[in-house]
């Protein structure tokens, strides 16, 4: 139930995305008492399983409203890393 409603209130919300609705008093309102109660731990990125803050998070909503995380950074890494290649992804912390 839980993931319904949340997949339901993105849908709902994602064509409001950058236009200043979280700025309004109803927009607040529907991020302070539905978006971030009802959020998933998780969310499928590429493939990959990405576990979410719990609670306010700009780079968590952000992933569940876009499913992408730095697009342009990652589309030039697929280009670059083959099948068989080893990365080392060193520093991969926020902050």
């Amino acid at each position: 139930m839980k993931k319904l409603l949340f997949t339901t209130i993105n849908g709902i919300l994602r064509p409001f995305k950058g236009k200043g609705l979280s700025n309004t008093k109803i927009g607040k309102f529907v991020y302070e008492k539905v978006f971030v109660p009802n959020k998933p731990n998780f969310v499928n990125v590429e493939g990959f399983k990405l576990y979410l803050h719990e609670g306010k998070d700009l780079l968590s909503d952000s992933l569940l409203i876009t499913k992408e995380y730095e697009p342009i950074e990652t589309n030039i890494i697929k280009g670059l890393v083959k099948p068989g290649d080893t990365v080392v992804d060193a520093g991969a912390n926020i902050g």
